[in-house]
């Protein structure tokens, strides 16, 4: 009797284990791929809930820095001065010519070459707040940035750079401006509309009762710093504040 058990040869090919390789690198490859996708992902989500956060403060801090300004005007193309004459109607037609009564007339203050220029009379200090497109940033930074530019702020530190309450002309002077700081992250576009204070209830006549800047919306549209519109849907936000050296028998 042979007690040697005669031994089967069984097992893969070679061709069989090429193609249970390639099997396993091909779902391997997928699970890291999805793997990946999905910190991308939460990356993505994470670094835009980042960039909100910081342009709602943005927007606070704005809010609330307008309440205690007055508006001197924009600075356009190198040109200082607040053209009155320029402010549109809600239709878009200028209300020089257009004449519609319409009481809610602004400038839209929209991109580098346009600045909103304030001055704030809880610092003593002059603002000029500028939103700069994707890496036309003077800072060198690569996406759309809000800009803003402050004078001086201590008379005994730096006089030729400080204005006080009594010359606030002088914030329409590029000179007057020692540092600026980017306020925002991401890639934010956006804009400022300035409305000046309603005219007298004969529209025909032109009549304004001031000249003073009544409310400033600010708007931003933001995304993640290397994404655009293509890429993911932005997020707008945007808020109105009325200032408080607007004339306190107006109201709308």
């Amino acid at each position: 009797m042979n007690i040697f058990r005669k031994k089967v040869q069984k097992g893969f090919t070679l061709v069989e284990m090429m193609v249970s390789i390639f099997i396993f690198l091909i779902v391997m490859t997928a699970i890291v791929q999805i793997f990946v996708q999905q910190i991308h992902v939460y990356q993505r989500a994470q670094n835009m809930q980042e960039d909100m956060e910081n342009a709602q403060f943005t927007m606070n801090y704005l809010a609330k820095t307008l309440r205690t300004s007055t508006v001197l005007g924009e600075v356009t193309g190198g040109s200082v001065g607040w053209d009155r004459n320029n402010f549109i109607d809600q239709d878009g037609t200028n209300h020089e010519t257009g004449q519609e009564g319409n009481d809610f007339h602004g400038a839209l203050i929209t991109n580098v070459n346009q600045s909103l220029v304030i001055y704030d009379f809880s610092q003593d200090r002059c603002l000029k707040l500028t939103f700069y497109g994707k890496g036309t940033s003077p800072d060198g930074y690569s996406g759309g940035a809000l800009i803003m530019e402050r004078s001086a702020a201590d008379f005994t530190v730096d006089p030729a750079h400080f204005v006080n309450f009594n010359e606030i002309d002088r914030c329409l002077d590029n000179d007057v401006y020692v540092e600026q700081r980017r306020l925002t992250t991401g890639n934010v576009d956006g804009s400022f509309f300035a409305s000046p204070t309603r005219f007298k209830d004969n529209f025909a006549t032109n009549e304004r009762l001031t000249d003073a800047i009544g409310r400033v919306t600010i708007a931003m549209k933001i995304l993640p710093k290397n994404l655009d519109e293509n890429d993911m849907e932005p997020v707008y936000m945007q808020t109105t504040t009325s200032l408080r050296d607007y004339p306190s028998d107006l109201s709308f």
